[in-house]
């Protein structure tokens, strides 16, 4: 472990102190040793979550490496909106060779309207990774 990141009481860290004080979880942000993760994770009683995006100070981690470390949640907000604005610019680069709307690699009026309308949670559940089922906090 970088000892930089090593935990010498838990009770002088915020973090911990947020966790204590009733907080529903906590975020480790801008981490680069996945050990201090998992410290994190044993020294406090309630969901640890963790912030990935590229060119951040934490390495990429897999979900497994994550999960096997009891990581609850993960967020990937940012990789989605980067590769959302990757996703615009090639279609209006195709668009802009061709002058006229591409047919592929879009999605079609229906697949709104679908996504629109479905059931609630519908699409989110469908495409959420969910540590939450293996993580050590579970039942606590």
């Amino acid at each position: 472990m970088d000892p930089r990141f090593k935990l010498k009481n838990v009770s002088s860290s915020p973090l911990f102190g947020y966790a204590e004080d009733g907080a529903d979880g906590v975020m480790v942000e801008a981490v680069n040793d996945l050990d201090f993760v998992s410290e994190v994770v044993d020294k406090t009683s309630v969901p640890v979550m963790v912030n990935q995006l590229h060119g951040g100070k934490s390495p990429n981690w897999t979900l497994q490496e994550m999960q096997d470390v009891g990581v609850s949640i993960v967020i990937y907000s940012t990789p989605c909106l980067f590769a959302a604005q990757y996703g615009m610019e090639k279609y209006l680069d195709q668009m802009m060779e061709t002058g006229v709307l591409p047919d592929e690699n879009t999605s079609e009026m229906h697949d709104c309207v679908n996504l629109l309308y479905s059931p609630p949670n519908y699409h989110a559940n469908l495409r959420s990774v969910n540590l939450q089922e293996n993580n050590k906090h579970k039942n606590k």
